[in-house]
């Protein structure tokens, strides 16, 4: 897997603005389309050694600049006292990893050092860690469930990778009736084009795109 540094804390705002730029030309203003954390759930996808961590088999270097602006949307939630969720992508069997190990040629183990969560991705007593085998987090799993038991109707997700589950799972969020958001830079990728072109399509079809900074302030 091709990967670029395309996000640094020096070029943050600059990216920023590129990406913010980008969805303005593509998709049509929504401003009755509100994050409100009061309904909102934070799901926290796959910060996992393998794509989070240096010594992971698939680092992204670009997330080296989002586990920060992360770690400060966990802190604002869990301050707002409003839910926060985790997954954790992995198989019980990579050797019958189905469709996903036959695209990738393989597949991560549930029990591998790689599949472990990684700093900011670490579960307070009581959140949840949805472990999901595909790219979008409610396919054969209780994610559906424990939301609609926390009566929010709003998902705010990020974590990686931007263009895979993050995307998936945002998709899967608005076909099943939860308004979902992403936080922009708290996502990576492991190009450029594909975080980019992502957060486009998600702000054109079914998605809210914001800055983790708004996403802060709005909890207070």
């Amino acid at each position: 897997m091709r990967v670029e540094r395309y996000l640094t804390e020096e070029n943050r705002r600059e990216m920023i603005l590129r990406w913010r730029s980008a969805v303005e030309a593509h998709a049509a203003p929504r401003p009755h389309w509100k994050l409100d954390p009061a309904a909102a759930v934070l799901l926290v996808v796959d910060v996992q050694r393998a794509f989070c961590d240096p010594s992971g088999a698939h680092y992204l270097p670009a997330f080296e600049a989002c586990a920060g602006p992360l770690a400060e949307l966990i802190a604002a939630w869990r301050a707002a006292r409003r839910p926060v969720v985790f997954t954790r992508h992995g198989h019980a069997d990579p050797a019958r990893a189905g469709v996903h190990g036959r695209f990738w040629g393989s597949a991560l183990g549930c029990d591998e050092a790689d599949a472990a969560l990684v700093w900011p991705a670490a579960p307070a007593p009581g959140e949840p860690v949805i472990v999901k085998d595909t790219y979008d987090a409610f396919h054969q799993t209780d994610l559906a469930a424990f939301l609609r038991d926390a009566r929010v109707r709003q998902v705010l997700v990020a974590g990686v990778l931007t263009h895979l589950c993050v995307e998936t799972t945002v998709r899967a969020a608005f076909v099943r009736d939860f308004e979902p958001f992403v936080a922009m830079d708290a996502c990576a990728s492991n190009l450029a084009r594909l975080h980019g072109d992502a957060l486009v399509a998600m702000a054109a079809g079914f998605a809210g795109v914001l800055t983790t900074d708004e996403a802060v302030a709005a909890c207070r």
